[in-house]
């Protein structure tokens, strides 16, 4: 455990305040940002203290840009101000426990109430009469480097007698160091199954960020080089159970809650916004153009959304880009999952090949999905993202035998459309096909179905792929799916 060490000697000799056994402590984070800012720059400049009001520990410093200034004064914006400590205790659950500040050299001293709150005392007086509950305020004075050494004189003010301050003794709370991150090592448990180096280089462009936060982190865990991941929707309560993410995330968009998570993953942490572009976006409100331009040069696309909408223009887009592309559902109540995927120059059929029916419901029978996410638990949607990972590992590593997820589709590049079902009870006619009345196939069981490219005689042309059995010769104008004519 760490506790509070020392940081600066502080000389009380100009002062007449008589010092205290108090002790203000300030946890590093907030310590070393108050010296780079008030600390640093010309006098007369301030900011917030949030934390606790059980422990006062400084565990935030708001740098205050707002309030009037000049060389000899530094007058805060209430109604700038105030907004800001509601936000922050709303978001954080910190109060405002102090107010520091930098004075001209030679003035130790707080200066006094001129009315209205203006002076520090009077500011001071102000602060206390607006929150009766405050007992005390701590109220540090700096003197900044910009024209001579870092002093701190840590005053703490208190409610029964504010011109009776106190200085305190300065502590910092260092935060604790994090073992270093030996990549080599991880490289070593996993190369054999895929390659590192591959991975480092791999991007992957992604649509959807609810359940599939899961898939993204753990690849993230792997080394990925990049991902951009797009969705517009934010996290309520529920996706705490259904998709995995945690309370302090309710509220925020889902690829800022995504980051949230990624700064966890202490490996990636430094270089985080290097590997991951959040795209707070509707899918499908963007133009062709603006797509391109964000997946263009993906390794990989993955549409993990089940809209249909969503997945069918971005089957067209990566027929567009030539790339492959992962897409995934779970069916009504999670009894059963399924996940196409496509490879120009491998997969003969795309996506809407597989799916020709679900095509033909919405384009032709005004077919609209009422099917919600009830009976669907986090246990579920990780098995999902367990296969979803591993399709997206045997893709990227198609031509790399060597390696566990290499060479999976040699002998199987029509099988790209799979279910697995979830549940016993999931009643279709295709899984009774397959196994029969077989008593050890009960569920957890998958069916890699061979999808055949749609052409004359025995189909209509995909409209998409056109059935060649080439995906490499499809033409695509506008990624956008095209309702038929009448």
């Amino acid at each position: 455990m760490h506790g509070f060490s020392s940081q600066i000697t502080f000389a009380r000799t100009f002062t007449k305040k008589r010092a205290t056994k108090e002790i203000m402590r300030f946890e590093e984070a907030p310590y070393k940002e108050l010296v780079s800012t008030v600390g640093q720059l010309p006098p007369e400049t301030g900011g917030l203290l949030f934390g606790s009001r059980d422990d006062y520990v400084v565990k935030r410093f708001h740098y205050d840009t707002s309030g009037s200034r000049s060389g000899a004064s530094y007058d805060p914006d209430p109604d700038v101000l105030n907004p800001i400590i509601q936000r922050i205790w709303e978001e954080e659950g910190l109060a405002l426990i102090g107010w520091a500040h930098s004075h001209p050299r030679g003035v130790r001293r707080l200066s006094g109430d001129y009315g209205n709150g203006v002076g520090d005392l009077g500011y001071l007086r102000a602060i206390f009469n607006a929150l009766p509950n405050l007992e005390k305020f701590l109220v540090p004075i700096l003197y900044s480097t910009n024209n001579g050494k870092l002093e701190i004189m840590p005053y703490v003010a208190y409610r029964d007698n504010v011109k009776d301050y106190r200085e305190a003794k300065l502590k910092i709370k260092h935060a604790p160091q994090k073992p270093a991150f030996a990549k080599k090592a991880l490289d070593a448990k996993i190369d054999k199954s895929v390659n590192p180096q591959l991975i480092a280089n791999t991007k992957i462009f992604a649509v959807g960020c609810g359940g599939a936060n899961n898939i993204y982190e753990n690849v993230f865990r792997l080394g990925l080089g990049h991902l951009s991941v797009m969705d517009f929707d934010t996290v309520d309560d529920s996706n705490l159970v259904t998709q995995g993410w945690y309370a302090d995330q309710i509220g925020k968009p889902k690829v800022e809650a995504l980051a949230d998570t990624f700064s966890r993953l202490v490996p990636f942490k430094h270089d985080l916004k290097r590997r991951l572009t959040c795209l707070n976006e509707d899918f499908l409100a963007l133009d062709d153009q603006t797509l391109i331009e964000q997946a263009g040069d993906a390794d990989l696309l993955m549409f993990m959304t089940d809209n249909f909408w969503a997945q069918a223009r971005g089957n067209r887009l990566a027929l567009k880009l030539q790339k492959p592309a992962i897409f995934a559902m779970m069916y009504e109540r999670a009894q059963c999952c399924e996940v196409s995927f496509i490879i120009p120059g491998v997969t003969p059929s795309c996506h809407r090949c597989a799916v020709s029916n679900r095509y033909k419901a919405y384009l032709e029978e005004g077919y609209e999905n009422d099917v919600g996410s009830e009976g669907s638990l986090i246990f579920q949607t990780h098995l999902l993202n367990s296969i979803i990972g591993e399709l997206a590992l045997a893709i990227l590593h198609r031509d790399l035998p060597e390696y566990e997820h290499g060479a999976w589709f040699d002998k199987n590049k029509g099988r790209n459309f799979l279910q697995t079902r979830l549940n016993p009870k999931y009643d279709d006619p295709y899984f009774t096909k397959i196994f029969g009345n077989e008593p050890r196939a009960v569920c957890f069981d998958s069916i890699w179905q061979n999808i055949e490219p749609e052409c004359p005689p025995k189909y209509k042309s995909c409209p998409d792929c056109s059935g060649s059995g080439d995906l490499t010769k499809a033409v695509i104008d506008s990624t956008m799916v095209k309702l038929p004519q009448a």
